[in-house]
């Protein structure tokens, strides 16, 4: 599926939830993986920001659940993130949810034409939750 096509079957499933932490949480899930190697790519960013314009998030918006999600992974709260923004996720239990959640991330793991060791334990982890 081109990111194109995976862009606006994402962007369709997430703007029809109304549940702004949910939202808030999937892009604190997707900024963890774009920095997962060390690197914020500029490739990596704009995916992000393609997505979040698709979810009708602004350019402030984004930017400040960006900025939040960075300030607490340098406290160390990488795994927190995740599990908070897994558990919200699950709690909605919804299969479309999931399916977007995951190829979003994909999408962003691969927005700069390298997929890492920790992209791949993140995803995986992803895959291995939202599955169950």
């Amino acid at each position: 599926m081109s990111s194109i096509i995976g862009t606006i079957f994402i962007g369709r499933i997430m703007s029809n939830i109304t549940d702004t932490e949910l939202k808030d949480a999937v892009f604190s899930l997707l900024s963890v993986i774009a920095s997962s190697d060390g690197e914020y790519e500029q490739t990596e960013a704009e995916a992000i920001r393609d997505l979040a314009a698709s979810w009708g998030y602004s350019e402030e918006q984004l930017l400040d659940i960006t900025e939040s999600t960075t300030q607490r992974m340098i406290a160390g709260d990488v795994n927190e993130i995740i599990n908070h923004s897994l558990a919200l996720i699950q709690a909605v239990n919804d299969e479309n949810v999931n399916k977007a959640t995951l190829m979003a991330a994909n999408m962003i793991a691969e927005a700069d034409n390298e997929f890492t060791e920790e992209e791949k334990l993140i995803l995986n982890r992803i895959q291995s939750e939202l599955a169950s």
